[in-house]
């Protein structure tokens, strides 16, 4: 087998990898964040992590969850 026949049959890329797919969900906005983790650095880099090459939903509605919680609260 001469070089050019090898060369060929080397993969002329990287193999594909499968995306990875996971969800994020939560009541506050990104503007928010530095309140939950204290550094708005840290809430910077965090947010840039999650969010590169993501496709982001944002529905715009309140969760019963937190109604819920907000609700037990309020009758303390």
């Amino acid at each position: 087998m001469s070089g050019g026949q090898r060369a060929s049959k080397r993969p002329d890329r990287r193999p594909e990898r499968r995306p990875r797919e996971f969800t994020v969900a939560g009541n506050s906005p990104f503007a928010e964040w530095d309140k939950t983790f204290g550094d708005p650095r840290l809430c910077a880099v965090i947010a840039d992590r999650i969010t590169f090459r993501c496709t982001l939903i944002q529905t715009g509605t309140e969760s019963y969850r937190f109604r819920g919680t907000e609700a037990e609260r309020a009758e303390r």
